[in-house]
């Protein structure tokens, strides 16, 4: 059988969310029935982000829920988390899973078509595609597909 995605993907981002404390948003999502979250925090000191996933991973394997960590393998695997999702100037797919372990998630993001080719070809779990509209919480973002791609 294969990998079976939650239906709700929930992206779990300090940055985007300052007025509330990120241990309570993960809460309302868990209590809201999302099942998979990715926290994604590239602000944060790597031992913020470490102490915190400890923290979301506890309270989502207790919700039946799954952690997914943005970009960092090994405090994927370090904090107990589910898995890793990484983008294209990321780990690359295959070092990421040596990385955050057996039995773990690892996802890849893409962005156009010849990404999606490229991508189907790696060990990824699952890919995300997008972003489906303009994004202000990267630096550097990929032009915005829309909803019809």
């Amino acid at each position: 059988m294969g990998l079976i995605i939650p239906r709700l993907y929930a992206i779990l981002d300090p940055s985007s969310i300052p007025q509330r404390p990120i241990l309570e948003v993960c809460d309302i999502l868990l209590a809201a029935g999302v099942r998979l979250i990715q926290y994604r925090n590239k602000n944060a000191p790597s031992r913020t982000v470490y102490e915190e996933c400890v923290e979301l991973a506890r309270r989502a394997q207790q919700a039946g829920a799954r952690l997914i960590v943005n970009d960092r393998a090994d405090i994927a695997r370090a904090s107990g988390a589910d898995g890793v999702h990484v983008g294209q100037d990321d780990l690359p797919v295959e070092l990421a899973r040596l990385v955050v372990g057996t039995g773990k998630w690892v996802g890849l993001s893409t962005h156009n078509l010849e990404q999606i080719a490229s991508a189907n070809k790696t060990s990824a779990d699952y890919l995300a595609f997008g972003p489906i509209f303009q994004t202000s919480s990267k630096e550097k973002p990929d032009p915005a597909v829309g909803i019809e791609g």
